[in-house]
């Protein structure tokens, strides 16, 4: 079972966010990070953003930070909908 990224929305995890402190979600970029628990809380592991701000980001960048666009890809197949 896969379960969505909270910035991308795509099904790049393996166990729910909230569990995976510190997976890397290789289509967007963002960090898990369990101390972020809102949407409008700063996380530390993302470069000082908020998830609004990094979902805006992956809207117009295609990754949760400007800096990380060279580290992304394109979701897979298998990433684009619940198994």
């Amino acid at each position: 079972m896969r379960y969505q990224c909270p910035c991308c929305n795509y099904y790049t995890y393996t166990v729910p966010p909230e569990k995976d402190y510190g997976y890397i979600c290789p289509v967007c970029f963002w960090e898990s990070d369990k101390h972020a628990k809102f949407e409008e809380d700063i996380s530390e592991l993302n470069h000082g953003i908020t998830l609004s701000e990094a979902r805006s980001n992956y809207q117009s960048t295609g990754a949760c930070h400007p800096r990380m666009v060279n580290y992304v890809r394109e979701p897979k197949e298998y990433e684009l909908a619940a198994e």
